[in-house]
């Protein structure tokens, strides 16, 4: 068993190094090659993996360790710094991208609910994607790079809010008292980073 993923886990790689270089000669991000090689040696093309479970702790591991190493990379004076600048740019962002999703999906005559859903959905940008960007052209230290990841994290705080309140709605709602805690446990996190 543990030959077979070996085996699985270095034609990977091997596919991996093959269209990283193809990506670095057409001048792409190699992220785009990252998702190409998934594409490619997943089910629907070559069906190299067969044990996906395994395939699946690695990919969170790789996220995990992606994260850290943009963790290691934070300067809080530097968020306390731009914090203004990226509050204000987020939620600008976030209030236009979900009024515009809204307005758009109820053109398409969906309702409220859904349109919500819609307008969230496209508010919310992939924080790994774009920091693996970043992080390749070795932009993430610039003062672009750094407001862009502030308003990736904000977005990502929104997005963690959002979800908990969806998964509140299933489980019966959410009282005042939740949103409370909620907010302590925020507030009591935030003081403690800085």
């Amino acid at each position: 068993m543990e030959s077979t993923i070996f085996a699985q886990l270095s034609l990977v790689i091997a596919a991996v190094a093959v269209v990283s270089i193809i990506m670095r000669l057409l001048r792409q991000p190699l992220i785009v090659g990252y998702i190409l090689t998934g594409i490619l040696v997943g089910p629907s093309f070559l069906h190299l993996i067969q044990d996906t479970g395994t395939f699946e702790g690695f990919s969170k591991i790789g996220i995990a360790l992606l994260l850290f190493i943009i963790g290691l990379g934070l300067n809080f004076d530097i968020i306390r710094k731009l914090g203004k600048t990226v509050s204000i740019v987020a939620i600008l962002e976030i209030s236009v991208m979900l009024a515009l999703g809204f307005v758009a999906a109820k053109a398409m005559g969906m309702a409220n609910t859904d349109a919500l859903f819609i307008g969230a959905a496209l508010t919310f940008s992939s924080t790994i994607i774009i920091v693996k960007v970043l992080n390749d052209k070795r932009e993430q230290t610039r003062l672009y790079g750094q407001i862009c990841i502030g308003i990736l994290l904000a977005e990502d705080i929104a997005a963690t809010i959002a979800l908990l309140f969806l998964d509140a709605g299933k489980n019966g709602g959410i009282t005042p008292v939740d949103i409370g805690l909620l907010a302590a446990k925020g507030i009591l996190l935030a003081t403690t980073l800085t």
